[in-house]
């Protein structure tokens, strides 16, 4: 199944560089990153507790990469604003 997801992140990451898209290519690539790492994390969960407590962590998990790509896009957009004032 791991091999079944790196095949799957590789597709993505190909799909998400080559179609045009409002973030650079190194932020894309860190969000299909940050995607890969929480879908081997949630797999792994599931596999060792069950599917309660891996569903329960994969929220949290999802919401913390959201909050924090977020607040790296907001302070990106400050900078870009302050040097063009």
């Amino acid at each position: 199944m791991y091999l079944f997801i790196f095949i799957c992140y590789a597709v993505l990451l190909g799909i998400m560089l080559l179609i045009p898209s409002v973030f650079s290519r190194a932020v894309t690539a860190l969000l299909v990153t940050a995607a890969l790492l929480v879908s081997l994390g949630g797999y792994w969960i599931l596999n060792l507790f069950g599917w309660l407590p891996g569903v329960m962590l994969m929220l949290a998990a999802v919401t913390l990469v959201s909050l924090l790509v977020s607040w790296f896009l907001a302070g990106r957009e400050r900078n870009e604003e302050g040097e063009s004032a």
